[in-house]
């Protein structure tokens, strides 16, 4: 059975039931893909590039790895981090992490995706923050069409779809609750994180953008 890896942060890690509603989009993606394709997620909260290299994070991909499998990369969410451990500079150090990821792929013969950041529900009226993510969705599509890499532009994907939902109905995608739903004892305001309408609403994004790639829609069902 070939592997479908995924490296990334908090929008895309699998979550227990000791943080619902939150959930990632890689916990729900086995779904849309065919049955000899096992998800391996490796996403894990919190993680730039560099604390996901650091913490050694990708060492069980790196490890089993192996001709065509897949390696889904997703990042950028807390690389513009001002601390230390998990700040990158989108055309330097974060395109050299992603080129470590790719090649990690590469060496075995796998296939490398990038894939930019879900866009956050920052309203401004009736449209979203336009500098969400800063320069990192562009630094990635950059390194991909440097290094002829595939490319899912979910920063603009979801942009699209949250913004056509408008500021009400996009709440439904989000860690946005009142006060006691779900026993928080306080309301709960998050544009960032995923509950499951939001999750798959990124893996049908995905589940498109796969149908309509030559090598990636041999992954989906």
């Amino acid at each position: 059975m070939n592997k479908i890896y995924l490296f990334g942060d908090s929008t895309c890690q699998y979550n227990d039931k000791t943080t619902y509603p939150q959930v990632g989009w890689g916990q729900f993606f086995q779904e849309y893909v065919k049955d000899d394709y096992e998800i391996i997620n490796l996403a894990k909260n919190g993680r730039s590039t560099k604390s996901f290299i650091n913490e050694g994070l990708y060492k069980p991909c790196e490890e089993t790895i192996s001709k065509g499998d897949f390696l889904f990369i997703q990042f950028g969410h807390n690389d513009n981090k001002t601390d230390p451990e998990r700040h990158t500079d989108p055309f330097s150090s974060y395109q050299q992490n992603l080129l470590f990821f790719i090649n990690i792929a590469r060496k075995v013969g796998a296939t490398p995706v990038l894939i930019s950041s879900i866009y956050r529900r920052n309203f401004k009226f009736f449209h979203l923050d336009p500098n969400c993510h800063g320069d990192y969705p562009l630094a990635m599509k950059s390194l991909a069409e440097q290094e002829k890499v595939i490319f899912i532009d979910m920063t603009t994907l979801s942009k699209k779809y949250i913004e056509k939902l408008g500021p009400c109905k996009s709440k439904q995608l989000f860690m946005i609750s009142a006060k006691g739903k779900y026993d928080y004892p306080i309301k709960t305001f998050d544009n960032t994180h995923l509950v499951e309408k939001g999750a798959r609403m990124v893996c049908e994004l995905l589940k498109k953008e796969c149908l309509n790639n030559d090598i990636l829609q041999k992954i989906i069902k």
